[in-house]
């Protein structure tokens, strides 16, 4: 329908537009940052370059602004024309409305799952790894995950650094009895991993071994070593993705992983859930924001100007980013259910929407 395809075209650019100037805005603020923190080793070029890396996670970040901004801007200009007016004079209700919007919020969906499933995690892993190396000087073969610390069953493991093919360096791992009571250390230089029958390779290390004389003597053990096979559901990928990846910008595939390995840990996963819930819910929020942007238009927003709803849209979005800090913060505190906490946004956007269309019916 022509009327279909018109408004997906004016709402499609005005989205467009808002994201890209809030993107831009918001990185300017960030390469300020990065510049902040450049010295003989990390220089200008590489805050150029870890800007540039990073930029597909700001978009998508950003793009739930972008569609609230972009929608109230786009409605409000066809509303000022007189043309929403005549819509509505019509016989198209809010509903239909609605649906003349899918279109473009289909393409946004669209383009935020790509960005966030796929550009975004391995912009960011690779933003951050390149960071630490040109901080560090290390060698190019080389990027440390800053000591991370893993929990695998009864063994606690250090790694030192992470190679981009998933080679780990500098691994110690205290292997520990049900009790708590130390076992085993191993300490290798360097760790590699075969995907195909799912275990690690520890090259050129020892093993110390503590065993019971009495009750209070314990004879050490060591016992130096070529290579040394050790089972694991730990994987490279994983290593990397809780080394170099906050969970909120994790893929929805890595954060499955994660909540399962924790889950299987006994750890604690409310991090991951809560990013894992947030990012299923994202198309959701989306869909509530340009129904919000509707209702508001349709609304309270009819008769003002640019300014006015621009501002509106700014505050509203705010908003939605402080309460979903706290719905956050309330999961961790009180084992609120991710699944609620992250709905509990989307309810008051969409609430919010349904209520303004039924007041001004």
């Amino acid at each position: 329908m022509i009327i279909d395809r018109y408004v997906t075209q004016v709402c499609a650019l005005a989205t467009l537009g808002a994201t890209a100037a809030i993107t831009l805005l918001l990185s300017t603020f960030g390469f300020l940052e990065e510049l902040a923190e450049t010295d003989a080793a990390y220089t200008f070029w590489d805050a150029c370059w870890f800007l540039l890396q990073t930029l597909p996670r700001r978009v998508d970040e950003l793009l739930i602004y972008g569609v609230l901004v972009g929608y109230l801007l786009a409605l409000g200009k066809l509303a000022e024309a007189g043309e929403l007016t005549a819509l509505r004079t019509a016989g198209m209700s809010p509903s239909r409305l609605m649906l003349s919007l899918a279109p473009s919020l289909l393409m946004w969906i669209v383009i935020s799952l790509s960005l966030s499933e796929w550009l975004a995690p391995l912009g960011e892993r690779w933003a951050v790894a390149d960071k630490i190396q040109a901080k560090q000087a290390a060698p190019a073969a080389q990027t440390t995950t800053a000591g991370l610390w893993l929990k695998d069953e009864g063994l606690f493991m250090q790694v030192g650094s992470m190679s981009p093919s998933g080679e780990l360096t500098g691994v110690t791992q205290y292997w520990l009895d049900d009790e708590g009571k130390l076992l085993e250390t191993v300490i290798a230089e360097t760790a590699q991993y075969d995907a195909t029958i799912g275990q690690w390779t520890l090259i050129a290390g020892e093993a110390i071994q503590f065993s019971d004389i009495t009750t209070d003597a314990r004879r050490i053990l060591r016992e130096p070593f070529r290579s040394r096979q050790w089972s694991s559901n730990i994987t490279p990928n994983m290593i990397a993705d809780q080394a170099y990846v906050d969970p909120a910008k994790m893929s929805m595939l890595a954060l499955v992983r994660q909540v399962q390995f924790f889950q299987g840990q006994n750890l604690s996963d409310t991090a991951f859930q809560l990013a894992l819930w947030n990012r299923i819910t994202r198309p959701l929020m989306l869909v509530c924001l340009a129904y919000l942007a509707l209702a508001a238009v349709l609304g309270p927003l009819r008769q003002t100007g640019i300014g006015l709803r621009l501002s509106a849209a700014l505050m509203v979005g705010l908003g939605l980013r402080y309460l979903q800090d706290l719905t956050g913060l309330t999961a961790y505190l009180f084992a609120v259910p991710a699944a609620l906490a992250a709905a509990v946004p989307i309810a008051c956007a969409g609430g919010s929407a349904h209520w303004l269309l039924k007041r001004d019916a």
